[in-house]
């Protein structure tokens, strides 16, 4: 008898170490998005609606000036987002016992995960799992359709490098050209166009990366919705004064068939 229950016991110990969980997993990159208090608090209630009564669900929201973290995602309502923010988490946690035999092995999961990571907009996702592939399906659906109502209207510029690269580009070949001038004017007859042409170059090049970075930085991927989102601020008046610089000389200068 003790023998029986002693290969019983030893039987469900080994039943449960072989127990294999299969989970459907799906990740999506965030597109670019004006992040608000209206985000947040959609993304947080589908959170709530879809994990089950035992989840435990965590909003946080980080920046150089404050921490804020939260178990409820309407608290944002009621929360400026901080203008330095650069990292927001937002999980759904679920603890559960699974029984085999005579044995409880409890464990949990992370159901949802979305990490926005403003800084190095590349690290930031949408992850998924559960047991139904529909279920993880449909959530990922839902949860994109809340980021794509809230993409940015220059959201190409924001997620290609090579189009700010050819802006940069532009912009500096029109500055060169209005520099280049006033430069012929100020150079005497008899010196060498080496001189020009090296100014030229020169000018270009160091434009060229001043601009790239200015365009990374007016043009980022995540806005923050805040009067003191930099970026955002100054956006308009630095293009058209940056623009106005180089087209508006150029067409002067054509017009006097200069």
């Amino acid at each position: 008898m003790f023998l029986k229950n002693l290969n019983t016991k030893k039987v469900s110990f080994m039943l449960a170490i072989c127990m294999v969980r299969i989970s459907e997993k799906r990740s999506m990159r965030i597109p670019p998005v004006k992040i608000d208090n209206g985000l947040l608090v959609s993304v947080g209630e589908i959170l709530k609606a879809e994990c089950s009564e035992n989840s435990v669900f965590s909003f946080g929201l980080y920046a150089d000036s404050k921490d804020i973290e939260t178990e409820d995602s309407k608290e944002f309502e009621k929360i400026d987002i901080p203008p330095d923010t650069y990292a927001i988490e937002m999980t759904a946690t679920t603890y559960a016992t699974t029984s085999n035999v005579d044995v409880e092995e409890p464990w949990e999961e992370n159901p949802i995960e979305i990490e926005i990571d403003i800084r190095k907009p590349k690290n930031s996702q949408i992850r998924v799992r559960g047991e139904k592939g529909t279920w993880v399906a449909g959530v990922s659906d839902s949860i994109v359709k809340v980021f794509e109502k809230k993409r940015l209207g220059y959201r190409h510029i924001a997620s290609n490098e090579i189009a700010r690269m050819v802006m940069a580009v532009i912009s500096s070949i029109l500055l060169s050209y209005v520099s280049g001038f006033a430069f012929l004017i100020l150079l005497p007859s008899e010196a060498n166009a080496v001189y020009f042409l090296g100014f030229v170059a020169a000018f270009f090049y160091l434009m060229t990366l001043i601009l790239k970075r200015f365009f990374d930085w007016v043009f980022p991927y995540f806005e923050i919705d805040s009067a003191e989102f930099l970026p955002r601020k100054v956006r308009k008046w630095a293009l058209f004064l940056l623009w106005g610089s180089g087209i508006i000389p150029t067409i002067i200068f054509k017009i006097l068939g200069l």
